[in-house]
C-alpha cells in the first residue's frame, strides 16, 4: 500500500536480512523474494521524499553526524588505498551527475557535517566530494561542526524542508540505514532547535 503523504510517523525500510539457515536451494527464491520486498518498500520511501522535496520551495537543511557511512563506491576505495589523485578524478565522474538535478530546485541548500577529531578516512573522502562536486555543481552551502562544540546534540541524522517537514534516517552500528523517519507540524520544534544550535556552532566549509 502507498504511504500517504500526509501521515506523520516513519516509514520503515528493512535493508538487512539473514541466509542463516537457508538451504542453499532455497537461497535464489528467498533473495528474490527479499529484493522484491525491498525494491517496493524503496519506491515508497522514496516516493515520501520527492513529495516533500516538490513542496519545498525555500530551503533544504540536512546534518550528517556519522563518521562513516555503508557505501559502495570505487572512489572511496581508492581513498582509503592512498590513490587520491585518483580518487578525486573518479569522484568527481561519480558523483558530478548525482549533484546535477539538485541545481534545478531553485532552494537554499544547507549541508551541516558533524565531524570528529581526528578525521576517519570516510570524512576526509567525504569533504572532497563537497568541495569538488556538492559546493560548486550542487549548489549547497557546506559547514563543519565539530562534535566536541554541541556536547548536548542527540538528535543524529536529518533532513528538513522549509521548516514544515523532516526526514530522518535511521542507520544501523555499521552505517547501513534500517528506517526513514518523517515528522510534520507540532513535531518540529525539536529540530528547529537543533537547527540553530548547529548553526551557531558551524563553519562554512570554505574558511575551515
Amino acid at each position: 500500500e502507498k504511504l500517504r503523504p500526509d501521515l506523520a510517523g516513519f516509514i520503515t525500510l528493512p535493508f538487512h536480512y539473514s541466509t542463516d539457515g537457508i538451504e542453499k536451494s532455497n537461497l535464489r527464491t528467498k533473495l528474490f523474494a527479499i529484493i522484491k520486498i525491498m525494491n517496493k518498500l524503496s519506491l515508497d520511501i522514496w516516493s515520501e521524499w520527492d513529495i516533500l522535496w516538490s513542496k519545498m520551495r525555500n530551503e533544504f537543511f540536512k546534518v550528517e553526524s556519522l563518521q562513516t557511512y555503508q557505501e559502495e563506491s570505487t572512489s572511496l576505495d581508492m581513498w582509503k588505498r592512498g590513490d587520491k589523485l585518483q580518487s578525486i578524478e573518479m569522484m568527481y565522474k561519480d558523483f558530478h551527475k548525482l549533484s546535477l538535478p539538485n541545481t534545478k530546485k531553485s532552494v537554499q541548500k544547507i549541508r551541516i557535517r558533524i565531524v570528529d577529531e581526528p578525521y576517519s578516512d570516510y570524512i576526509e573522502w567525504e569533504l572532497e566530494v563537497y568541495k569538488l562536486v556538492n559546493i560548486p555543481i550542487g549548489g549547497e552551502e557546506v559547514y563543519i561542526v565539530n562534535r566536541k562544540d554541541i556536547p548536548n546534540y542527540t538528535i543524529g541524522d536529518f533532513m528538513m524542508f522549509d521548516e514544515t517537514s523532516v526526514a530522518r534516517p535511521i542507520y544501523d552500528n555499521k552505517g547501513a540505514l534500517s528506517k526513514i523517519e518523517t515528522y510534520r507540524n507540532n513535531q518540529m520544534q525539536k529540530f528547529i532547535q537543533a537547527k540553530y544550535l548547529l548553526i551557531n556552532n558551524a563553519n562554512r566549509l570554505n574558511d575551515v
